[in-house]
C-alpha cells in the first residue's frame, strides 16, 4: 500500500487481515470469515482496497482498509491460489478454472482456463503475468495484453515462495528452504543472491516491491517478520 506508506498482511493461523505501518505500528485489523491465501492491493481502483482469497470457502473478499471492514465477497466456485491487479480488474488464479477475471462490481467478466493449478503470482506494470508452480523451479512468464509467453528456467533456485518485480522489471524470487532472495535481470541471464542469511534473510515465505520508496519488503521467518531492504 505504497502511498499511505502501509503494509498489509494475510493470517492464516487466525484469519484476518492486519494493517501496520512501516515503522511496524499496527494500524487495524479486520477478521476474515475463512482462511486466507493470497492478497493483492486494488491500486487500479482505489489504494484503501485490498483483494483477499479464502481458499476453502471458494471466495474472494474485498476489505476497506479505511473503514476497516469486508466490503464485498464474490464466490468464485474453485480454490484461489494467486491473487494480482491489473487494468481495473482482480484476477485470480483458480486451481480448476484458471484466471478469472473481477470486475470492481464483483462481476466476473473473463476467464483463462490456460493459466490454473497451484500458483505464486505476480504482475508487474506492462501486464507481464509471473507464475511458478509450488514445488518447481520454472518462472512462466504470460503477457495480458498481447498474450506473448516466455519462461525463466531458474536452475540456482529450488521451491520459491514468491515473486516481484522492481521499477526495472528486474524479477525477485524467494526461496524459504534455501534462505535466500535471487534476482533475474533479464530472461536469459543466471539469477544471482541478492539477499541470505548474512542479511537476516531466513525462511522467506512471500516478498514485493515498493517501486514509489524502491524498496524490498521480505515476508521473512516463517511469516513471522517483516523485512524492508532500501535499494542502493
Amino acid at each position: 500500500m505504497q502511498n499511505k506508506n502501509l503494509i498489509a498482511i494475510a493470517e492464516n493461523s487466525n484469519p484476518r487481515c492486519l494493517v501496520y505501518s512501516k515503522d511496524g505500528e499496527k494500524k487495524g485489523q479486520v477478521w476474515l470469515s475463512g482462511v486466507p491465501d493470497s492478497i493483492a492491493v486494488i491500486t487500479c481502483v482505489n489504494n484503501n482496497l485490498i483483494g483477499i482469497t479464502l481458499i476453502f470457502q471458494q471466495k474472494v473478499c474485498v476489505v476497506d482498509t479505511n473503514k476497516m471492514q469486508v466490503v464485498k465477497a464474490i464466490v468464485v466456485h474453485d480454490d484461489c491460489m494467486g491473487l494480482v491487479c491489473f487494468d481495473n480488474l482482480l484476477i485470480a488464479n483458480c486451481a480448476n478454472d484458471g484466471l478469472i477475471y473481477i470486475a470492481k462490481s464483483g462481476k466476473i467478466v473473463k476467464e483463462n482456463k490456460y493459466i490454473k493449478g497451484e500458483l505464486y503470482c505476480h504482475v508487474d506494470t506492462q501486464g507481464n503475468l509471473y507464475s511458478v508452480y509450488r514445488n518447481t523451479n520454472n518462472i512462466h512468464v504470460n503477457n495480458l495484453i498481447n498474450n506473448k509467453r516466455y519462461i525463466y528456467f531458474m536452475e540456482e533456485i529450488i521451491d520459491p515462495a514468491g515473486l516481484t518485480t522492481d521499477r526495472d522489471n528486474n524479477l525477485f524470487v524467494a526461496c524459504m528452504e534455501m534462505d535466500m532472495i535471487f534476482v533475474n535481470h533479464s530472461l536469459h541471464s543466471p539469477a544471482k543472491t541478492v539477499l541470505d542469511r548474512p542479511d537476516g534473510i531466513k525462511g522467506p515465505s512471500s516478498i514485493d516491491y515498493d517501486k514509489e520508496n524502491d524498496e524490498l519488503l521480505v515476508v521473512n521467518n516463517h511469516s513471522r517478520s517483516i523485512l524492508i531492504f532500501k535499494k542502493k
